[in-house]
């Protein structure tokens, strides 16, 4: 097909070339002289000649200007031709190509697709499985982390209960033996009359020695359980205008009540005077932190209890 429109084309333009020549020659062959003629009839005859050779000259050349557009058209035509009839040659080998890989991989490997998806199946449900496996053993592990994590706090609540309870008995013996700080009164100042102390601290038999010295000196005290009494006892009772507090460190649950409740009296604007009386293991663990609060002091000692009430006590005279 390609070469049969290859030789319509060419027979076409050669049809073109020798028809416009044979025209010219023709036109020609029409004007012919007279012998008979005159010299002015040669004159205009003459004339007339270069008139028609001038106009076969410009046909000839626009002419040429067409024939050869037409050339490069015609050109254009074959080249886009050749080229697209091997793109098609090469896309029709393709998949020729392909039709005969494919039959042969399925005469070598029969059944090789069905193989591949059913791997394919294998391998999910196998994954499926160890994900399932995995999830189990993280639920496990987790419960038991879990179940340690409770049993660490409890053992921890309980350590903490046995040091409160060692505490308080290591307070009770010192206010049973009142003769282990028997020096401590002779620190105190009788300023100490002045005060108004509310004293807090959910054990109130491990402050006995103390609050007997303090109160045998003419200290006024009042003692309540919790931060809960304290600050209904600072809202309710106003005039009594407590001029110290002090506090033990845990109480129930909270092993640092002593700080918590210093806190909350800063951000009331409660500005009393405020000294922690705990164990030496409280003393060490929290001194910094109550400073920063602005505790007075904290303490273990009852002498050094003595000594920072005294301070309090001679600061309202001064």
């Amino acid at each position: 097909m390609k070469e049969k429109i290859q030789a319509f084309a060419f027979a076409a333009f050669l049809m073109i070339v020798f028809g416009a020549v044979g025209g010219a020659h023709g036109g020609e062959g029409q004007i012919s002289a007279e012998p008979s003629m005159t010299l002015k009839q040669f004159v205009d005859y003459k004339k007339l000649l270069d008139e028609e050779a001038k106009s076969y000259r410009d046909f000839i050349q626009t002419f040429s200007i067409f024939g050869g557009a037409a050339t490069l058209i015609f050109g254009a035509i074959l080249a886009w031709m050749n080229w697209k009839t091997r793109s098609d040659v090469q896309i029709e080998v393709q998949k020729q190509l392909e039709s005969i890989v494919k039959k042969e991989i399925e005469r070598q490997f029969p059944g090789l697709e069905k193989n591949i998806s059913a791997a394919v199946e294998d391998i999910t449900r196998r994954m499926g499985l160890l994900e399932e496996d995995a999830k189990h053993h993280y639920e496990e592990h987790k419960n038991n982390l879990e179940g340690i994590v409770r049993d660490a706090n409890a053992r921890r609540a309980e350590i903490n209960r046995m040091i409160v309870e060692i505490s308080g008995s290591i307070r009770l013996f010192r206010s049973v033996r009142p003769e282990i700080d028997d020096e401590a009164p002779s620190l105190v100042s009788d300023n100490v009359r002045l005060l108004n102390i509310l004293w807090v601290d959910d054990a109130p038999s491990n402050n006995a020695y103390p609050v007997n010295v303090l109160r045998s000196m003419g200290a006024r005290i009042t003692q309540v359980l919790s931060t809960n009494d304290a600050f209904d006892e600072l809202v309710e009772n106003s005039k009594a205008s407590y001029n110290l507090i002090i506090s033990d460190m845990g109480r129930g649950a909270d092993y640092t009540a002593g700080l918590s409740l210093l806190r909350e009296l800063r951000y009331r604007k409660f500005n009393t005077a405020y000294i922690i009386f705990c164990s030496a293991r409280g003393e060490v663990e929290h001194k910094i932190e109550a400073a920063n609060l602005g505790a007075l002091a904290i303490t273990s000692s009852t002498t050094t209890l003595f000594g920072e009430v005294t301070k309090v006590a001679n600061s309202i005279t001064a």
